[in-house]
């Protein structure tokens, strides 16, 4: 992110911090507190779907899923077992009436969880025009057809083979990553001498490779993000957002390695 960066209503942020730095972030820039979890609706009954709601659950957020098919949600209740903030709506997600049963006119967020990519393209492009408000999160079965949901309005996608892949990067050993997006994840680096001392928001690194320094790892496991320099020390890491590409420029730039292929 650069200085001159204009954030607009499309704009999705990634906030580092305590609970109670996010806790003020929202009382100064949403209107004080907010009294009660907006709900999220999700689009498809699957178990892509039914994992949903189940974390969704977990975390509080209240959640609504579009199933088209009776009981297929219900006979899995296994799944969901020990939540209690989701409901079932059956009835087709392409269907006006059936979104506004499940609450798509005061939701937060819109999950499309299908395996189709051409019904999840429709699906999405069909809520942003309904509601141009919610983030519209949607999964992609296809990496091939990622750019074409994010055209049709989605503000996340996740493909099968980014998911994959990092899952088995995770399991391998190598580092540990999360990706919050296609084409953005979160990993872990070795601290390059060359960055020390250097300033955490100095925008070098991002001019060079495309990647953002989002805080520093400390060896006791301490995440700084408003450290106003990175400490001179081995065992400091660096926490990073970007690409797969971002990511290579990185290691060949700052610690002359070329990064196994995925």
């Amino acid at each position: 992110m650069t200085p001159d960066l204009r954030i607009t209503d499309g704009t999705v942020l990634v906030l580092a911090g305590t609970a109670e730095d996010l806790a003020q972030y929202d009382r100064r820039f949403q209107c004080g507190e907010v009294s009660e979890e907006r709900p999220v609706v999700i689009l498809g009954g699957g178990r892509v779907g039914r994992a949903a709601s189940r974390a969704l659950s977990d975390g509080g957020v209240p959640n609504t899923i579009v199933e088209i098919e009776p009981g297929r949600v219900e006979n899995s209740y296994s799944v969901l077992e020990g939540t209690a903030s989701y409901a079932v709506v059956h009835g087709d997600a392409a269907d006006q009436r059936i979104l506004r049963r499940a609450g798509l006119e005061h939701a937060s967020a819109v999950l499309v969880t299908p395996r189709d990519d051409d019904l999840n393209v429709y699906l999405t492009l069909f809520c942003r025009r309904l509601r141009p408000e919610p983030q519209i999160v949607s999964r992609a079965t296809y990496e091939r057809n990622v750019a074409t949901l994010y055209r049709a309005g989605a503000d996340g996608v996740l493909s099968y083979a980014t998911i994959g892949a990092t899952d088995l990067w995770n399991h391998a050993g190598f580092s540990h990553r999360v990706p919050l997006a296609e084409g953005n994840e979160l990993f872990l680096a070795p601290c390059p001498a060359s960055l020390m001392r250097r300033p955490l928001r100095d925008d070098e690194v991002h001019r060079r490779t495309g990647r953002d320094i989002v805080a520093v790892l400390e060896a006791d496991g301490t995440l700084g993000y408003d450290t106003e320099s990175i400490p001179a020390s081995s065992e400091v890491q660096l926490l990073l957002l970007g690409d797969r590409h971002a990511e290579r420029r990185f290691r060949e730039t700052y610690l002359g390695r070329r990064l196994r292929r995925r």
